[in-house]
């Protein structure tokens, strides 16, 4: 994604108390090209309309890292050991909300050697009720081992994740892992595509598609009714993740002039931390899947109003010969910074 640096027009910007020396420095023949970080040291390099731009533009910053982060809370895999039927089905209406560990496992499940359940067989054994199943000296036949085929989660850390819901265990468990590498793989191509479309329709209109299908895909994972629908979402989230980052960042930095280009990018890398920290406060209050994941994607949608309240890329302009409106921005600039600027 390119920085515009010249144009093709005449051009007089300089500060309220410079000379006319300055002012002769900065004139140019009618078509002759200009250095656009030449005007920003006279309109002002990080002045209040630059600032507006960058500070509006750390908003959506914020997201980015909540998005790529939230897998870590969604996609976690909890304890699990097989549904043991007779007595689980009886044991569920207990008053207990976790009933992972129960006083009948010795008798219905193997334990492996360090000290927890099997989580993928049991025994091959009809309990006729749920006191038989405790009693000290009850049937186990290791020789009567069979694989589970429903199973239990201990709820105690999470109430639900994208494992429980598709049962992604055993056999199924490097699904879990797919799912995470198909959204790296999304970002691979969005990284490698976006910005370019960035640069041929300009960075306000990018991104706001881009925000509106970003919001669009994360919401839409919430309500995936298999998982392969999960890891279509979850390609197309990071496809367009990344390009919200990339989008972003670039139009901040370019709003600003070169000195302040370095600490601009840096901030922006900033705030995108502090997404992922808030969101592990967030994730600690809110333990299932579904709603975590739409408490990260709909303020999302909130995005689109900044197509209204940041400026065009007066950069992408210039490269793309749009002289009149780079020339209206430029002048607004200028007010805006309190400098005077005169543009033929």
């Amino acid at each position: 994604m390119g920085m515009a640096e010249h144009s093709s027009t005449s051009s007089i910007c300089d500060e309220d108390d410079s000379t006319k020396s300055q002012q002769n420095d900065l004139k140019t023949q009618q078509g002759e090209s200009f250095n656009y970080d030449d005007i920003l040291e006279h309109v002002g390099q990080l002045g209040q309309y630059q600032l507006r731009t960058f500070l509006w533009l750390c908003v959506p910053a914020f997201f980015p890292g909540m998005v790529v982060m939230s897998y870590t809370f969604t996609g976690a895999v909890p304890d699990y050991r097989c549904f043991v039927e007779g007595c689980d089905a009886d044991y569920s209406v207990s008053s207990e909300s976790n009933h992972f560990f129960t006083p009948w496992l010795n008798n219905t499940i193997p334990w492996k050697e360090d000290n927890t359940p099997d989580q993928c067989n049991r025994y091959n054994y009809t309990w006729t009720n749920l006191e038989e199943s405790q009693q000290p000296n009850a049937p186990t036949d290791p020789t009567m081992i069979v694989g589970c085929d429903n199973w239990i989660y201990d709820t105690s850390l999470f109430q639900s994740t994208i494992v429980t819901e598709f049962d992604l265990t055993c056999e199924n468990e490097w699904k879990e892992t797919l799912a995470s590498s198909v959204y790296m793989f999304g970002m691979l191509i969005g990284a490698a595509t976006l910005g370019n479309i960035a640069d041929r329709i300009g960075r306000k209109l990018a991104f706001s598609v881009n925000v509106v299908l970003l919001a669009t895909l994360t919401t839409g994972l919430a309500f995936s009714p298999n998982f392969i629908t999960f890891c279509v979402l979850r390609f197309l989230c990071g496809v367009t993740a990344i390009g919200h980052f990339l989008i972003l960042f670039v139009w901040g930095v370019e709003a600003v002039g070169k000195k302040y280009r370095v600490m601009c990018g840096f901030i922006y890398q900033c705030v995108f931390t502090v997404g992922c920290a808030v969101l592990g406060l967030v994730a600690f209050y809110i333990r299932d899947w579904k709603n975590l994941q739409l408490v990260i994607s709909v303020p999302m949608f909130a995005l689109v109003s900044l197509y209204w309240v940041v400026p065009e890329s007066i950069r992408w302009l210039i490269a793309k010969k749009r002289h009149s409106e780079a020339r209206l921005l430029i002048l607004q600039a200028a007010k805006m910074n309190r400098k005077t600027c005169q543009i033929t």
